[in-house]
């Protein structure tokens, strides 16, 4: 799957939700792709299950600070370090569920390395 591609989704995901089976399909097929090699097959677990998202962000990047932020509706960022402002592998993504804005930006940093971002 293209950077682009991935991007896309992850702005989809702003305004997407569960029930929505082609988002979903197509959100699941590019985190599978994003961490192939990295982790098993990633399910709809890990886009309902806080848990199972934190899991799956806790394998593919280990030692990652994660924030989540909630106002209208939720908010991730994801950085390597605390420390810098001038990562350039940084992921953000907005979405309707804790879980899912998670999943958005390790698909944003899984983008960013296809990219060529260390």
């Amino acid at each position: 799957m293209t950077p682009e591609a991935m991007e896309a989704l992850v702005r989809r995901a702003q305004g997407a939700s569960l029930q929505d089976f082609d988002f979903v399909r197509d959100f699941l097929e590019a985190l599978n792709a994003a961490v192939s090699g990295k982790v098993g097959p990633v399910n709809l677990s890990a886009l309902v299950s806080m848990e199972a998202a934190l899991a799956l962000a806790d394998s593919v990047l280990p030692g990652w600070m994660i924030v989540l932020e909630r106002s209208s509706g939720w908010r991730c960022t994801l950085r390597e370090s605390g420390m810098r402002d001038d990562d350039e592998l940084i992921g953000v993504s907005a979405a309707s569920t804790p879980a899912l804005a998670l999943l958005g930006a390790l698909l944003a940093v899984e983008a960013r390395r296809a990219r060529g971002y260390s």
